[in-house]
C-alpha cells in the first residue's frame, strides 16, 4: 500500500477514535461544519466524481452508487 495511503487511514482511524469520545456537542458541531462544507464544495466534488465515473464502465453495479449529483450531496450534508 502506498505510504501516504496508509499515513492518511492511521490519521483517520485516530481521528474516529477521538471524535467517538467527544462530547455530544463537539460532535454536533463537527457535523454541522462537514454539511456547510459538502454544500459549499458542491460544484467541485460533482466535478471531482465525474473525473472518475469516466474511468469506470457505465454498466457496473457500482456505478449509481458512487454516482453524486446535486441531491445525494444534499443528502449526504
Amino acid at each position: 500500500m502506498n505510504k501516504n495511503v496508509f499515513k492518511k487511514i492511521s490519521k483517520a482511524k485516530v481521528a474516529s477514535e477521538e471524535l467517538a469520545l467527544s462530547p455530544n456537542s463537539k460532535r454536533m458541531l463537527i457535523l454541522k461544519n462537514l454539511a456547510r462544507n459538502l454544500r459549499a464544495n458542491k460544484r467541485a466534488i460533482i466535478y471531482a466524481n465525474r473525473k472518475d465515473l469516466r474511468k469506470m464502465d457505465v454498466n457496473s453495479p457500482l456505478y449509481d452508487r458512487l454516482l453524486l449529483d446535486n441531491e445525494r450531496i444534499e443528502k449526504m450534508a
